[in-house]
């Protein structure tokens, strides 16, 4: 009996901790300071646009009748919204064997899970939802390419609010960034803005702290004639300097886009099957990481075919079995945009917003459909009894005024 009792069959077991493997942080998402999530009952997204009354009072004899200036017009636009929604379902051996994470014998509650689910699919929501501020901005469209749905929204943006670096930063040893930001914040003329900031991630950060003629002028102006040393506060100091008191914005944040091979990869194949080749495209940095964690690599996505072929440029060194993770992180602003963002009077109206309209899901109905964010848990009581967890919105990104950003390119 002592030797039963004194058994590891019945002594508990702990784990030490729960640890999220590559952790996303939508907290540190910024676009809703630019374009907020407002709701908007309906099934379209419609505004009325004033159309712009230039020129100045008009001189006229004493005496003289005064001159007819007509009202200024009015326009109208509207975009069907895009549908996005997802679920996650549960089965009877999802909840009959729930071990609380953390722990070896504890049992969890399936309300805890689909807790957890909710807040893992909100994650995601958010996600998409900051992807649809910045997308029409850097790219002056939306498109949507899953194995499923396929469209493309235009905004017709300017084109001469979208310059090109001549030299290319990238080329670091003659580009002039100062005298290109010098030339594109001009544009803001005449457009009823100003300058508000400037907006970039590190791979442009670091064409400027590299760049020749940038590095000249801390030698020269910075630091008196001695050798200078690049840093941040040093780059916002001559951007102050030579472009005007602007706020600068290193954004660096975005997303891994994660699926997983469905047959294994041999050392030197270009060619990957996952389950979904529609979240890479051309360029990206694809990092591959075998079940057990031991080797991990990296290549460039040199195409995609959906729905599920991904090839890369080089291959790698060794061989990964079938489950291997294949993921690449995006940025939401790319290795090659320099943004210089306007803000007007204001009154004046906004410059965009993600416009969510009716859905009947969450908190709507077939005969009541509400906007909004929305999650609905629904609990199936047919054969096989299942739970099913689902969250999404119908949504777009609005662009209010076609100039309020300067966007270019630089790489």
């Amino acid at each position: 009996m002592d030797a039963l009792v004194n058994s590891t069959l019945l002594s508990p077991r702990y784990l030490l901790k729960v640890i999220d493997d590559i952790p996303s942080d939508t907290a540190t998402y910024r676009g809703g300071e630019m374009m907020s999530l407002i709701t908007k009952p309906g099934p379209l997204i419609e505004w009325d646009i004033r159309k712009p009354l230039g020129g100045m009072t008009q001189a006229v004899a004493r005496g003289a009748e005064s001159p007819l200036v007509h009202r200024r017009g009015v326009g109208q636009k509207s975009f069907e919204p895009g549908h996005f929604r997802e679920k996650t379902v549960l089965g009877e051996s999802d909840v009959t064997t729930l071990r609380k994470l953390g722990t070896l014998e504890e049992r969890a509650k399936a309300a805890e899970l689909v807790a957890e689910i909710l807040v893992d699919l909100n994650s995601r929501l958010d996600t998409r939802i900051e992807w649809l501020r910045w997308e029409p901005i850097i790219n002056n469209s939306v498109t949507i390419n899953s194995n499923k749905v396929q469209y493309t929204v235009n905004y017709y943006l300017p084109t001469r609010m979208r310059p090109t670096a001549s030299p290319l930063w990238s080329t670091v040893a003659t580009a002039d960034p100062i005298t290109d930001i010098q030339t594109w914040v001009r544009l803001a003329r005449g457009t009823g803005g100003k300058i508000k900031q400037f907006w970039y991630n590190s791979k442009v950060e670091q064409y400027l702290m590299q760049n020749a003629r940038m590095l000249s002028l801390i030698d020269r102006v910075v630091t008196g004639g001695n050798l200078g040393l690049m840093g941040k506060d040093i780059l916002d100091s001559l951007l102050r300097m030579y472009i005007g008191n602007y706020p600068t914005q290193m954004y660096d944040a975005g997303y891994n886009m994660v699926t997983y091979l469905t047959s294994s990869l041999t050392a030197g194949q270009t060619s990957l099957t996952v389950d979904d080749a529609s979240v890479f495209e051309a360029n990206d940095t694809l990092v591959i990481t075998d079940p057990t964690e031991i080797y991990e690599e990296s290549d460039t996505v040199s195409s995609t075919t959906l729905p599920g072929t991904i090839v890369v440029g080089t291959g790698f060194s060794n061989t990964y079995a079938a489950n291997s993770m294949v993921r690449a992180y995006k940025t939401f602003l790319p290795d090659n945009v320099f943004i210089i963002e306007l803000e007007f009077p204001p009154g004046s109206g906004d410059k965009g917003e993600i416009i969510s309209v009716d859905s009947v899901y969450g908190r709507g109905s077939l005969t009541n459909p509400v906007p909004g964010k929305f999650a609905e848990t629904l609990f199936i009581t047919k054969d096989p009894k299942q739970i099913e967890i689902i969250v999404g919105i119908n949504a777009l990104g609005v662009i209010y005024r076609q100039r309020g950003w300067i966007v270019a390119t630089i790489a």
